[in-house]
């Protein structure tokens, strides 16, 4: 495990329809009580459905005709959690990514992180998991997920591996991929699904996605 100290800030991010998660699931509400008890002095963020354009319009104007062009809602959350990686860092975790313990010590000494689930390592997919992410600002991979989303040669698909290639963890493991190719990513972390994965597989340490959520 890294000893170092962390650069990515104390900051978490979700994000749903409006404030009341708890009216939303058991799974939803427990999530968000996870990652304010298992950080407690880390900021928390609940991003609202009417605050997620008009962040995209202030910081990143240049992408705006994309996101208007983007044909189902998931596309444009999938699209800003990369923008608030880039713009302000620390962690995103979707409603339904349960924590189980602090994650600050995958961290230290790491400048982007996400994962991998567990078909992806048996099937050997480029993958990299977009329901947990965490960053420093201003990293450029972010805007080459960006720019991955815009260039999209089939960006209407609907189907569930359309938007996974197109603005989800596919689309994020091939950009990965890429830019581990062309730079020194030994402060980019992928972690293997022990450490952060999906439920109802081998037990995960640090935090697991109970995959609850509707598209």
């Amino acid at each position: 495990m890294n000893s170092g100290a962390m650069r990515i800030p104390r900051r978490v991010h979700q994000t749903w329809r409006d404030h009341n998660v708890r009216d939303h699931s058991a799974v939803a509400k427990r999530s968000q009580e996870s990652w304010i008890k298992n950080h407690p002095d880390w900021e928390y963020r609940l991003w609202t459905e009417e605050e997620l354009e008009p962040f995209v319009k202030e910081h990143y104007p240049w992408f705006m005709p994309t996101w208007h062009s983007l044909n189902l809602n998931i596309k444009r959350i999938d699209a800003v959690r990369y923008c608030w990686l880039h713009k302000l860092g620390g962690m995103y975790a979707d409603l339904d990514f349960v924590s189980l313990k602090s994650v600050e010590p995958l961290l230290s000494d790491i400048d982007v992180a996400s994962y991998r689930s567990r078909e992806a390592e048996t099937k050997n997919w480029s993958f990299a998991g977009n329901a947990w992410m965490a960053s420093v600002p201003g990293h450029p991979i972010w805007i080459k997920m960006l720019e991955h989303i815009r260039d999209y040669p089939d960006p209407k698909g609907e189907d569930m591996f359309s938007v996974l290639r197109h603005t989800g963890p596919m689309g994020l493991g091939s950009v990965f991929d890429a830019f581990f190719k062309d730079n020194d990513a030994s402060e980019i972390a992928v972690f293997k699904s022990s450490l952060i994965g999906n439920e109802n597989e081998p037990p995960v340490e640090y935090a697991f996605h109970a995959r609850t959520q509707q598209w």
